[in-house]
Order: C-alpha cells, then sequence, then structure tokens
C-alpha cells in the first residue's frame, strides 16, 4: 500500500516569482499526483517575513528583469508589477478558503487579478469582491478578522 507524502507550498500572492510557480505547478499537477504527492498549499506574507518588500514599494528593475527571466524560462506569461502589491486581505481570504475547499479557486482568482488584470491594492473589501466572483461568501470583516493569522504562519 503506497502512502501519499504531502508537501507543504509555501506562497504570497503579492510575489511574481510565486504567481510563476503556481502557473508551472499546475501544468504538473497530474504528473505529481501520480508520484502519490499531494500539495498542501499555506499562504504567507513576505513583506513581514523578508527585508526589502514593502507593499506599495517600488520593485527594483534587477528584480523585475529576473522575474520576467523566471517567466519566460518556465513558459509562463505575466504582468510584472513595478510595485510590491498590497496582498494581506489576499492571503487572509486564502487561509479562510482553504478549509471551505475553495484554496485552489481562491489562488488562481487572486493570481488571476493581481498578475493579469493588474491589481495592485486590495483591502478586505476588494477581497471580499473578488470571492463573491468564485462563489465565496466571505464579509470583509471575516477578511480582516482573518488577518492577525498570517503572523503566525
Amino acid at each position: 500500500m503506497s502512502q501519499t507524502l504531502r508537501v507543504r507550498v509555501y506562497y504570497d500572492l503579492a510575489s511574481t516569482l510565486c504567481y510563476v510557480a503556481h502557473r508551472a505547478l499546475q501544468r504538473s499537477e497530474g504528473p505529481i499526483a501520480a508520484l502519490g504527492i499531494e500539495l498542501a498549499f499555506t499562504p504567507l506574507d513576505l513583506c513581514r517575513l523578508v527585508g526589502g518588500f514593502r507593499a506599495g514599494a517600488e520593485v527594483d528593475e534587477r528584480r523585475r528583469q529576473n522575474a520576467a527571466r523566471v517567466a519566460e524560462e518556465l513558459a509562463v506569461e505575466v504582468r510584472v508589477p513595478r510595485a510590491w502589491p498590497h496582498g494581506r486581505a489576499l492571503a487572509a481570504t486564502a487561509l479562510l478558503a482553504e478549509p471551505l475547499g475553495r484554496g485552489a479557486s481562491w489562488r488562481e482568482r487572486a493570481f488571476s487579478a493581481v498578475f493579469e488584470e493588474g491589481l495592485l491594492d486590495a483591502d478586505a473589501n476588494v477581497a471580499a469582491c473578488l470571492a463573491r466572483e468564485i462563489s465565496l461568501e466571505l464579509t470583509p470583516d471575516a477578511i480582516e478578522g482573518a488577518l492577525p493569522l498570517l503572523d503566525q504562519q
């Protein structure tokens, strides 16, 4: 009897490289599952965890070029933002979506909003509107209430 290996995947919905990895992992879902590997996605806030990232701050051109290069190497189309997106409310929404079985749908919607549609500033109201688009009914108050959970990741 084979066992499933659970691999935790940390991601930031405001990170271009996390978006690129998201798209690359989507293409590999079948082969990964066939190996008996289950991916467990966990949102985090890189602005809080790593120096050099601040929501709303201009992204250094070298970093933008590096993200574009990685995306090109992995054949992922991406709109690399000039400023680091405000993604805490999106990440808090991800924490709420996962136990409801809506994590994958939410990651897709949030990543698309930021890196395909150009959304740079998402507060709890914006996150709640995006969540409704995937039939995930969350109030802005519930999303704001989940923000402290990000700091425990």
